[in-house]
């Protein structure tokens, strides 16, 4: 169930600011005003408030955590960070990420929190994916390499495929359009994580979670300075 009350916005940590630079290779955007919903969707406990530097950190730089005790088969647990505010937009980073690239989950995150973007491009940037879900159903998305790539039907703000100067019929998916660059639609459709920098407005704090209950932070080796006690 989508929570479309926002909590209070609470106010900035000290010291807290944007980073100087954030490449991404892979994150979720989710509506800035609904973002609670993610910690049911994507089963994050123990938040605790987290400085953009201190939620970065984590994720980038954390080994795994320990063993998850409840879980059925081996797990391993892992942090989350859900950022400040951005242009409207929060970003989800780390670990449970991966999961979203997944279209069933992603659908759970959006029926939580209204909408749900998955982005990834790899590091030479020639594989690029981006999906977009809506209340509970993923509505479009493109993958390099996929089978079928697209699936869904263009949206209104995406360049048909007949703009291609050498388009022909039969040269894309029935389909198709030419936004196939996730960092693009993160910019046409959410926020780009390649425009945030030290002037970038940000409102409220990020959020540092992990992937299963009663584990707590104390077993990531990694320094959480900026992050409160929970």
């Amino acid at each position: 169930m989508i929570n479309d009350t926002p909590e209070p916005l609470m106010p900035g940590l000290p010291g807290d600011q944007p980073p100087d630079e954030l490449s991404l290779f892979t994150w979720v955007a989710i509506p800035a005003a609904t973002y609670e919903g993610v910690f049911t969707a994507l089963g994050l406990h123990d938040r605790i408030p987290a400085t953009t530097s201190a939620g970065l950190s984590a994720v980038e730089n954390d080994p795994d955590g320990p063993a998850d005790p409840a879980a059925e088969t081996p797990a391993t647990v892992h942090r989350g960070f859900v950022t400040a505010e951005f242009s409207g937009w929060r970003l989800i980073l780390g670990a449970p990420v991966t999961a979203c690239a997944d279209h069933e989950v992603l659908a759970r995150l959006s029926a939580h929190c209204g909408q749900a973007h998955f982005y990834f491009r790899d590091c030479y940037d020639d594989c690029h994916s981006w999906a977009i879900a809506e209340n509970g159903r993923v509505i479009r998305s493109y993958q390099t390499y996929g089978e079928p790539e697209w699936t869904g039907e263009p949206l209104p703000w995406e360049t048909p495929q007949t703009e291609d100067e050498g388009w022909e019929p039969g040269l894309y998916e029935p389909n198709a359009s030419l936004d196939s660059d996730a960092g693009a639609v993160a910019h046409m459709v959410t926020v780009d994580p390649d425009a945030i920098d030290l002037d970038t407005p940000m409102r409220g704090h990020g959020w540092l979670a992990v992937t299963a209950p009663g584990i707590g932070h104390e077993p990531f080796s990694a320094a959480t300075r900026g992050a409160a006690a929970s």
